[in-house]
């Protein structure tokens, strides 16, 4: 449960797998492929493998989950929850239609069986199984791994979360979801450098002050400019109205300014403190200029760029 040790438990005759349920107690696994039209149910082990029920009429199951000698499933295209006995697949019984019916699990305390005693158990510290962030169980319920929230390195003693020097890191934005994360220059680290900011739509431009630990960032789509530390703190949004088209930001470190280009209807570079930004900002140059985009700024010899 720890992402560890990996293992395929079936690797042929299938093709499009999609609901998934499980046995506890006998250690089966079930799920449905929508190509192959068939429920079909396989061990822990990958052994003993064998079709359930098989038909056109698989291809509507959305999910599925078992319970004593039945499994029950969701119709797509009729919303009809069905009952089949899954030792005997003629059995079957449609006993309930719910409009757009779709995940479905059953609610039973056979279902999570209790252990007396787990490695992720609270310590007199409150750190489940002694870890500062997250405690996951890995091959059994009696051992576990520590990891990380993002942002975090594990420390040497497997168990505490540290955040990383953030001397030297990159970050970029991305869409789809929109977020501005950070990482290690050596790109075979997978270590996130820095909290990311989330929620957001198109993030295009970016910008950082080193002496406050600000990231600063332009959502071209959600049309505003806002900041967060690197340590995921101290998130707002510092300008907001008339903001058309804002592809290009640049921090002014000593001057404690931000300049950004306007690529909307007014062709714009402007300018703000970076305190109280909407209180003070101001258009430096207007016009003359087809897609103002980019833009950097070398505050020591005095130039924008």
């Amino acid at each position: 449960m720890d992402g560890m040790n990996r293992t395929r438990i079936i690797d042929s005759k299938t093709e499009q797998p999609a609901a998934l349920a499980l046995d506890l107690v006998n250690k089966l696994v079930y799920w449905v492929d929508l190509y192959l039209d068939y429920v079909e149910v396989v061990d822990y082990q990958g052994k003993n493998r064998h079709t359930i029920i098989q038909g056109r009429q698989v291809r509507q199951f959305y999910g599925i989950t078992v319970f004593e000698d039945y499994l029950y499933a969701t119709i797509s295209d009729n919303f009809n929850i069905i009952r089949i006995n899954r030792f005997n697949a003629t059995d079957i019984h449609s006993f309930i239609k719910m409009e757009n019916a779709r995940g479905i699990r059953t609610y039973h305390k056979r279902t999570q069986p209790i252990v007396r005693s787990h490695a992720c158990e609270v310590d007199p510290y409150g750190m489940p199984g002694g870890c500062s962030h997250i405690c996951l169980l890995s091959s059994s319920y009696k051992t576990r791994t520590c990891r990380c929230r993002t942002g975090f390195n594990l420390g040497s003693d497997g168990r505490s979360c540290k955040r990383p020097k953030n001397e030297l890191f990159l970050f970029y934005g991305k869409g789809r979801p929109g977020i501005v994360r950070g990482m290690d220059l050596n790109t075979k680290i997978a270590d996130e450098y820095m909290i990311p900011i989330e929620n957001l739509v198109n993030p295009r431009a970016l910008d950082f002050h080193a002496e406050t630990n600000y990231i600063y960032f332009a959502d071209t789509t959600s049309f505003l400019i806002g900041r967060q530390k690197i340590d995921g703190t101290e998130r707002e949004t510092i300008l907001k109205d008339d903001l058309d088209n804002v592809e290009g930001i640049a921090v002014d470190w000593i001057g404690n300014n931000l300049y950004w280009t306007n690529d909307g209807y007014r062709k714009t570079i402007n300018v703000a403190r970076l305190e109280k930004a909407t209180q003070s900002r101001k258009t430096l140059l207007e016009g003359e200029m087809s897609h103002p985009r980019g833009i950097v700024v070398d505050p020591v010899n005095g130039t924008v760029t």
